[in-house]
């Protein structure tokens, strides 16, 4: 016959509190992790074979603001489309739900989607911009959004479908993107 063993609860908590420790730092190394290696794909700048840090090769078939808002309406006529204040060769399109920000006077119910080039032509993927941080090491530091991830952000917010996407900009008459079937996935 075996003797009872006391359990001692402080000990049962510190362990306890260690393991909670332990899987918080285990969480956050792997949050570094991701973060580090879509910062290390950023600056490696490639879809596929193609430099995306190159605006003539991420120029593809570049549109106007305006084509893209039209192209957009038809695809969704409860989209909105705003310069910004701010940074007036940005604007951003919105969803009208009539619901958010309703205690806003400009932008009452509308909820933010996307940025989106405002003024000149829209490259049709994106150009990061990458430069050496003051340590010698490559960061992203911009970018001239491409109206493909305009569009990639819409259909993943399901605003609009990928047949109405290919209907009015006709993605597979493009080049091939890597990425573009990645976040689509």
């Amino acid at each position: 016959m075996s003797s009872p063993q006391v359990i001692d609860s402080a000990k049962l908590d510190r362990q306890i509190e260690r393991a909670i420790h332990d899987s918080e730092i285990e969480r956050q190394a792997d949050a570094l992790q991701d973060a580090e290696s879509k910062r290390l794909a950023a600056v490696e700048g490639k879809d596929g074979g193609v430099d995306t840090t190159s605006a003539q090769e991420q120029l593809g078939r570049p549109l106007t603001r305006q084509q893209i808002i039209d192209r957009l309406t038809r695809l969704n006529p409860n989209l909105r489309f705003f310069q910004s204040i701010k940074y007036p060769t940005i604007g951003a399109v919105y969803h009208y739900d009539g619901v958010t920000n309703l205690d806003d006077l400009i932008y009452s119910g509308l909820r933010h989607i996307v940025g989106m080039e405002w003024t000149g032509l829209s490259p049709e993927f994106t150009v990061r911009k990458v430069a050496d941080d003051r340590f010698g090491v490559k960061r992203m530091v911009g970018q001239i959004r491409g109206w493909r991830m305009v569009l990639q952000r819409l259909i993943k917010e399901r605003l609009i479908t990928i047949e109405g996407a290919e209907r009015e900009f006709a993605i597979s008459k493009g080049r091939d993107s890597q990425r573009w079937y990645e976040v689509l996935s």
